[in-house]
């Protein structure tokens, strides 16, 4: 038809065109069709390749990951029956974030409650005696430059 140039929607009513010309695709475009297709499986396999090596990576992860939560559970529970063993309480300062923990024992061992003492350094250093602050804070010092091992 559109070799005589006639458009099939001007055929009379209840007419039919009898040799349809048969649409194929040219083979260079078969070719590209089957490279982009060929081309998508492959990305798709090293997706799902990718994604099953990761699993495996994650859950030994996991594992590891639950076997050192169970063991410093352990200690923590260790370290608890410690402090209830010789009634004594602990407090904790991180001088890079100044960040300071007292446990409710350190806090009842000078007659509070641990929700009257702030969390912070000063609430530590306001109740160290005079005379032995300036060497506590001192032997901080000198912890902290690695002049010695522990404080």
């Amino acid at each position: 038809m559109q070799k005589w140039g006639v458009n099939e929607d001007s055929l009379p009513a209840n007419s039919g065109v009898i040799n349809r010309p048969n649409v194929s695709i040219p083979l260079q475009s078969a070719l590209t069709i089957f490279l982009t297709l060929l081309g998508v499986i492959g990305v798709l396999t090293s997706i799902t390749i990718y994604i099953i090596r990761n699993r495996k990576s994650l859950a030994e992860a996991n594992k590891s990951l639950e076997l050192k939560s169970s063991q410093l559970a352990e200690q923590s529970h260790r370290l608890e029956l410690v402090l209830e063993g010789t009634a004594l309480g602990i407090w904790d300062w991180n001088p890079k974030t100044s960040d300071v923990v007292f446990d409710e024992r350190w806090c009842q061992m000078l007659g509070y409650e641990l929700s009257e003492i702030a969390p912070n350094v000063e609430s530590w250093s306001s109740r160290v005696h005079p005379d032995d602050i300036e060497s506590c804070f001192s032997d901080i010092t000198a912890h902290i430059e690695g002049r010695t091992e522990r404080y």
